[in-house]
């Protein structure tokens, strides 16, 4: 069984390629919030016709895709379709079919003058410097960010400054939101999460060290190699979040992508996530002392 998401993951020596005349092309919806097991029949529709259902569960010559939040189901169990039959969760499919799930969340500055608000950007740095962020690509390439979750795609941007005070100052997220995006195209992405990285000699220090020169080596290798991200574990966020670094040429795509028509702003939302966020005092809150 081929097993799909949003954005084709995992290593060349890991894809399973399984070619199957008469089988369908499935896809996987939840039916509503939160995770379902495989084995609910109403979540099986056939992909790209609708929402079609299929009726039943898939079998081993299906092909089968599911939505963005299944890695939540890396836990074994959760990935048994039937007795017997299991699915791995490895390859995203195409992004920009509108099913449950399948689109990813990105901080970035506002920029309501452009089409996509400024959410599209690749990252990149000058070959031999070392870049800003985790799997950035040298010039001429670079890397856009996405994660998951709102909460991972947040704790991204405040992360370094609140888990170390337990509060951020306003500037850090003023003019910021939070945007909805689907992938503009199908995408093939080095699964750093999957358990056989460690294969190799992946460990899970790729997601959380600040030897940046060292991830973005993995970045440019994956790179060459021929993917077109990398999948990978928030180094700010616990729980099921992942995060997905894209690569493209370096800076804004052209032509623009579309973006979302009414991102979020970040400053209210992590407001509402209970974080603390602390504007400089007015002047008159300043008593001036003259030495």
């Amino acid at each position: 069984m081929t097993v799909k998401t949003s954005a084709k993951l995992g290593f060349a020596a890991l894809l399973l390629a399984i070619a199957h005349a008469q089988a369908e092309d499935l896809f996987y919806s939840a039916t509503g919030p939160g995770y379902y097991p495989w084995d609910n029949v109403a979540g099986w529709i056939i992909y790209n016709s609708g929402n079609t259902p299929y009726g039943q569960l898939p079998g081993t010559n299906d092909n089968v895709r599911i939505n963005a939040t299944a890695p939540k189901a890396e836990n074994g169990n959760a990935l048994t379709v039937t007795n017997g039959v299991f699915a791995e969760c490895k390859l995203f499919a195409a992004g920009d079919q509108n099913y449950p799930g399948t689109a990813w969340f990105r901080q970035h500055n506002d920029r309501p003058a452009d089409v996509d608000r400024g959410a599209w950007y690749f990252a990149s740095h000058d070959a031999g410097d070392v870049g800003d962020g985790r799997f950035d690509l040298s010039d001429p390439d670079g890397s856009c960010y996405l994660a998951t979750t709102k909460r991972g795609a947040a704790n991204e941007c405040i992360g370094p400054e609140y888990f170390e005070r337990g509060w951020i100052d306003a500037d850090l997220v003023a003019g910021r939101v939070l945007s909805e995006l689907p992938l503009p195209h199908e995408v093939k992405a080095a699964d750093m999460t999957s358990e056989r990285a460690s294969n190799f000699r992946v460990t899970n220090e790729v997601h959380s060290t600040g030897d940046y020169a060292t991830t973005q080596a993995w970045a440019q290798a994956l790179h060459d190699a021929g993917y077109d991200g990398v999948h990978y574990e928030l180094r700010f966020s616990t729980g099921s979040p992942r995060g997905l670094a894209l690569f493209g040429p370096g800076g804004p795509p052209e032509p623009t992508w579309g973006g979302d028509p009414d991102p979020e702003d970040l400053r209210a939302y992590l407001e509402g996530e209970g974080i603390e966020i602390v504007d400089p005092p007015s002047m008159d809150a300043v008593t001036i002392v003259t030495p």
